[in-house]
């Protein structure tokens, strides 16, 4: 790099400022990207020369990057693009290469080893998966509306053509779940595929010991085990912890920062116990932060004078330097002819050029990288000074360089400049029936429909993220136990439900028990998607996947409101209403909220089922038949009671979500103790409604009554829950508390508890009950030894956000009381 200002630039134009300023900016990206691709050079030195091995694994950004590389490659604010190599690139050759890039990581880079993800990314990585299947449900969701809008517009207007513009006004949300490669349905196909692919594993995944068959590897991704590992990993930890938090980014969440340490604290961990080994564990990840925070960090556990950064951690631009990523010449030709790109065809090659750099001439390669972290880090008068002596010599020197990049791109897939719309309007022939048009492109939206959420169910329940059902821990009892559905009119479905049940209930969960519930509605005529996506939606919930549950409870809902609406005969006679998905998305808002905001649409979804319950009821009156539940009253048997438990469960989580979200010892204010005191008096009418019905010991021996009995355990749950929470600030009617308790106990001891199955909630909440409330003292001995195990298996069993704290008061209370 020439130092001094030369003469030629004493007086510059504007124009001449302009053309200097950009191709400043064209050295600094050259530079940048040269010094990224550095460590993939040394990289594939210790593959081919050493005879190493490298292990891979992603930071969430990468998986994202592979799922929507449209968004990703391009920059976002202050996030730079993530396949932008030089300013002022074109969007689709960003996007092509972003596209490239993702695939190469997943597909080629590894080879035959998976690439891994470390913890706590993984959680982010769910988090991101629910995410983009909410987002795209919203999608299909809108499709469905603009397709019935077609078909309505042809049936009001009785015409056998369609009007060209109010065909284009629709045509958009439903070509972007059948063919929108940038939609979000698109997205969630992709992101499921690879989940589905067993590429992408965490480090605890259950396939682990098969996948890697090499022993010191498999013992170095061990987590730490005994009291020296733990105690050396936790020192560990905190100096990252420390390193993290010492970087003041105001924007940015502690939960994080968080991540971010426990991440790098494990890649640590790791490289250590490939020490003197032919394998070393590197992690791809653009986040500037663990950038700026491993090139400071030179680790005293693993021998060396590189920083951390450039030992194990890579940015994704770095692969861009791989030919079989961006290359002037085919893949094929690599291939075959590897010495027509040793020189010249590569990408860093190219980058030479542009900062005018033979690397050929700097046998020493520190001097050489020296040059490049010069041009990368020179100020910015001193670039310019440097581009404008350029440009004197000559002028068509940005020209020239925009050229030769065209031309190195060339190989590279673009995206198609014409959208699907587009295509699908040029062929639109207006001469054609109309039905016949929208027929079709209803066809294949149903078709998108199951595809992408066949896929999405596969990945939810058997991804690399999850561990898979039949590998799932036994437990003495569930954390939560889950409501009960029927689907009037469909004996297959329900009997597939029941033993589905039944297995759960005996923890003998199987894939074949998974396989004959998703094929059951096949059984069911007339057979409708609704069932399908639904039964889809209940074992997501059941295997504790709720924001995937209550999306596709949300399709379903609006799958069967189509249904009704286009076949509102047969639909009726076939009780295709969406109530029991309405019911069981309210269950899984409610399971999955994070907040007390979150509960006002498990409410509204409640409200919606009753009032889908209702129209149930007026179409079993009008087309009675033999397979219908009816109750005494010859009505179909709806159990509403099955609404009032669950209302009551939303205003026990609002509560417990003021109390308890960041206190153990909350202070009661009047007005939480006079909603406590409404609960207690609702969960009291509706629990002798129950027993009204049927004696307690029939209620509990019949199965036929099991979902009355159910909700009688949930709802006497609830009961003591509020009653303990209020113990200290209001005086409880004391004969109606031991009536219940007496109930309680014969609820948990009863000899066919099994049959609702206990959960810990259920057993803990009655323990303390029991030792707050009973007047027996050797019950009240028993209980608080139950209660102090319950207790301390308390980490495995916590659901919601509250959990921690809620379950620490009533240690608190059983522990103070007498």
């Amino acid at each position: 790099m020439t130092k001094g200002k030369p003469k030629a630039e004493a007086r510059k134009s504007p124009p001449a400022e302009k053309a200097a300023a950009a191709l400043a900016a064209q050295f600094r990206a050259a530079a940048l990207q040269r010094r990224l691709v550095e460590p993939w050079l040394r990289d594939r030195n210790f593959i081919e020369s050493e005879g190493g091995t490298i292990l891979y694994a992603v930071d969430s950004d990468i998986v994202k990057l592979f799922t929507d590389p449209f968004r990703t490659s391009i920059a976002q604010g202050a996030r730079p693009g993530y396949a932008e190599i030089i300013p002022g690139q074109e969007r689709t050759v960003s996007e092509a290469l972003g596209w490239i890039l993702a695939n190469f990581i997943f597909t080629k880079l590894s080879g035959e080893w998976p690439v891994f993800i470390l913890s706590p990314a993984d959680d982010e990585i769910s988090n991101i998966f629910n995410a983009v299947a909410r987002k795209a449900g919203g999608e299909h969701t809108q499709a469905l509306v603009s397709i019935k809008r077609l078909e309505n517009w042809i049936q009001a207007h009785g015409t056998s053509t369609i009007d060209k513009a109010y065909f284009e006004d629709n045509l958009t949300e439903i070509l972007a779940v059948i063919a929108g490669e940038k939609s979000f349905s698109a997205e969630l196909v992709r992101f499921s595929r690879l989940l589905n692919s067993g590429k992408l594993i965490t480090l605890d995944q259950h396939l682990l010991e098969s996948r890697l068959p090499d022993e010191t590897v498999r013992n170095a991704l061990s987590a730490p085990n005994g009291i020296h590992q733990m105690i050396e990993f936790r020192q560990m930890s905190k100096i990252w912890e420390e390193k993290v938090d010492s970087f003041d980014w105001p924007t940015r969440e502690p939960r994080n920062n968080e991540v971010d340490a426990a991440m790098l604290a494990r890649l640590e961990w790791i490289n250590k116990g490939l020490e003197g080994s032919k394998f070393r564990f590197v992690l791809i990840t653009g986040s500037h932060l663990i950038d700026e925070v491993t090139r400071q960090h030179y680790s005293k556990q693993l021998p060396g004078t590189e920083s951390f950064a450039a030992r194990f951690v890579r940015s994704p631009k770095a692969y861009l330097g791989d030919p079989r990523v961006i290359s002037p010449i085919s893949e094929s030709d690599i291939q075959t002819k590897p010495a027509d790109y040793a020189v010249g065809r590569r990408l860093q090659d190219w980058l030479n050029t542009v900062l005018g750099v033979d690397e050929r001439e700097y046998p020493d390669r520190t001097s050489y990288l020296g040059l490049i972290d010069r041009w990368a880090g020179s100020a910015d008068t001193e670039l310019r000074n440097e581009a404008a002596r350029k440009l004197a010599l000559n002028p068509r020197l940005a020209d020239d360089i925009d050229e030769k990049w065209r031309a190195f791109v060339k190989e590279v897939s673009t995206m198609a400049a014409q959208t699907e719309t587009q295509r699908r309007l040029e062929t639109f022939d207006e001469r054609l029936p109309a039905r016949q048009q929208v027929a079709a492109l209803r066809d294949e939206l149903e078709q998108s429909l199951k595809i992408s959420w066949d896929e999405a169910y596969k990945a939810a329940l058997g991804s690399a993220l999850t561990v898979s059902p039949k590998d799932e821990p036994q437990r003495p009892y569930p954390p939560r136990n889950f409501p009960l559905v029927h689907l009037d009119g469909h004996p297959k479905t329900n009997a597939a439900i029941e033993q589905y049940l039944s297995a759960w209930r005996a923890s003998k969960l199987t894939p074949d028990v998974y396989q004959e519930l998703r094929e059951a509605p096949t059984g069911d005529r007339p057979h409708w998607p609704y069932l399908e996506f639904f039964v889809q939606a209940y074992v997501l919930g059941v295997t504790n996947r709720w924001r995937i549950s209550e999306v596709t409870a949300a399709l379903a809902i609006s799958l069967a409101r189509d249904y009704r609406e286009q076949y509102q005969l047969d639909a009726r006679k076939n009780r295709i209403s969406g109530r029991e998905a309405a019911f069981w998305r309210a269950y899984a808002l409610r399971s999955s909220a994070r907040g007390a905001q979150d509960l006002v649409r498990a409410r509204a979804a409640l409200q919606l089922a009753r009032d889908l319950a209702q129209e149930d009821v007026a179409d079993a009156h009008d087309f009675p038949r033999e397979e219908d539940i009816l109750d005494a009253k010859g009505d179909l048997d709806v159990k509403p009671i099955r609404f009032d438990a669950e209302r009551l469960a939303i205003d026990l989580s609002e509560m417990c979500f003021e109390l308890f979200l960041q206190n153990e010892r909350p202070k009661l204010s009047p007005s939480t103790v006079a909603k406590a005191v409404n609960i207690l008096a609702s969960a009291s009418e509706y629990l002798e409604l129950i027993c009204k019905e049927s004696e307690l010991d029939d209620l509990f021996l019949n199965e036929k009554k099991s979902i009355n009995a159910f909700c009688f355990q949930r709802i006497l749950t609830n009961y003591f829950m509020v009653a303990l929470i209020i113990y200290h600030d209001h005086t409880l009617d004391a004969a109606q508390i031991s009536e219940r308790l007496a109930q309680f106990r014969l609820l948990v001891d009863h000899p066919k508890r099994d049959m609702t199955r206990l959960s810990y909630l259920v057993l803990i909440v009655y323990e303390a009950a029991i030792v707050v409330f009973s007047t027996d003292a050797g019950l009240r001995r028993k209980a608080r030894n139950e209660f102090r195990t319950l207790y301390n298996n308390m980490a495995s069993n916590q659901t919601m956000p509250y959990d921690a704290n809620r379950f620490a008061f009533l240690n608190e209370l059983v522990r103070t009381s007498r």
